[in-house]
């Protein structure tokens, strides 16, 4: 049998599982400044912050867009748990592309005028998704649409 190089992955695939390396999830703890960093007596031990893509919303928004982005999701998730996995998936995802074009426009989520959605459906059709996608993302923010006057509720 010839001679085979040691595969260090092997070895930690049958490593107990107490020994194994933990995840890297928490911030350096060593004194040693890193490349980049500031160096001196008022430089801070640890100069990382919490990542951007684990946080809720980026750093840079302003309170009341992020406000306004939660009652969105809020209201999603309530829509949602009336329906089956699949469906409730199906209709997250449309809701989800909605938001995502709305925020690259920089169109307010919750108020999308009737103009908004048409070049909305214009672009999904220049994507060339099927007319039974394009409307089944419509009903889907119809049925939001309609919670959110739910939960507006009569304005007198």
């Amino acid at each position: 049998m010839p001679n085979q190089p040691d595969n260090p992955a092997r070895h930690e695939a049958s490593v107990a599982p107490e020994q194994a390396k933990p995840a890297n999830d928490s911030p350096p703890t060593s004194t040693e400044s890193e490349p980049g960093t500031p160096t001196g007596t008022n430089a801070p031990t640890d100069v990382r912050r919490y990542p951007d893509y684990l946080m809720d919303f980026p750093p840079d928004i302003d309170p009341d867009t992020a406000q306004r982005w939660q009652r969105f999701f809020e209201l999603r998730e309530d829509i949602l748990l009336d329906y089956s996995y699949h469906t409730a998936r199906a209709y997250w995802t449309d809701l989800q592309d909605i938001f995502e074009w709305a925020i690259q426009r920089n169109k307010d989520i919750l108020n999308l005028t009737e103009r908004d959605l048409t070049q909305y459906r214009a672009l999904l059709r220049r994507r060339k998704y099927s007319e039974n996608t394009i409307r089944r993302r419509m009903v889907t923010w119809n049925k939001f649409q309609a919670r959110l006057e739910q939960d507006a509720g009569p304005q007198t």
